[in-house]
């Protein structure tokens, strides 16, 4: 989990949060191609996801 950065656009009431993932080691080779996925969320479940997310976050930084 070492390449990984989450930032979190707060552009509309639904937030957009992305996450690029670079060189995780057990995708497959098709996933690995795909670097970044964006899900619309709102503010709560994108506050909640960054709690879940910190130490990760603490540990790449």
């Amino acid at each position: 989990l070492r390449t990984i950065s989450f930032p979190i656009y707060l552009l509309t009431p639904h937030s957009i949060l992305t996450v690029p993932i670079i060189n995780y080691p057990f995708l497959t080779i098709t996933q690995r191609y795909i670097y970044s996925y964006q899900w619309r969320l709102s503010l709560p479940e994108a506050l909640f996801i960054m709690l879940l997310l910190r130490p990760y976050i603490y540990h790449t930084m």
